[in-house]
């Protein structure tokens, strides 16, 4: 076990709040442009990040458990379980549609995307980061 960093918990905590707050800008817009796609997509991409750096995180303070890859580390919270299945498989999801917008930028569907946003799908990550800050 790591002793916990109180000020990196702190700041994943602004930094998902921020990236939550943007893409609510978004929500409610009818037209987007190119750009607005750009920032959406990057917006969700951070987002996403930041859960996975937490879950690695979380994975090292609480259950003493290195992990260097993003979908072991939801697998970790999964096998111990800080998280449901249910979760599990949104959280696996969600990984996978970052990896689309960092690996596969040339084939981003950007009616998923725009569904996402229009959904407020998104918002599902500030209840799981709280969930899983819950163990600490």
């Amino acid at each position: 076990m790591t002793d916990r960093d109180h000020l990196y918990e702190q700041e994943q905590e602004q930094h998902i709040t921020r990236m939550l707050r943007i893409l609510d800008a978004y929500q409610v817009k009818n037209n987007l442009t190119e750009t607005d796609m750009l920032a959406i997509e990057r917006g969700l991409q951070v987002l996403v990040e930041s859960l996975i750096g937490f879950s690695r995180y979380v994975a090292g303070v609480y259950l003493g458990i290195k992990v260097s890859k993003s979908r072991e580390a939801i697998d970790v919270l999964k096998r111990n379980g800080i998280i449901t299945s249910d979760e599990h498989k949104m959280l696996q999801s969600m990984v996978g549609c970052r990896n689309v917008l960092v690996h596969d930028y040339l084939n981003v569907d950007e009616t998923i995307i725009q569904a996402i946003v229009m959904k407020k799908e998104y918002a599902y990550i500030a209840k799981i980061f709280a969930k899983i800050q819950g163990v600490l």
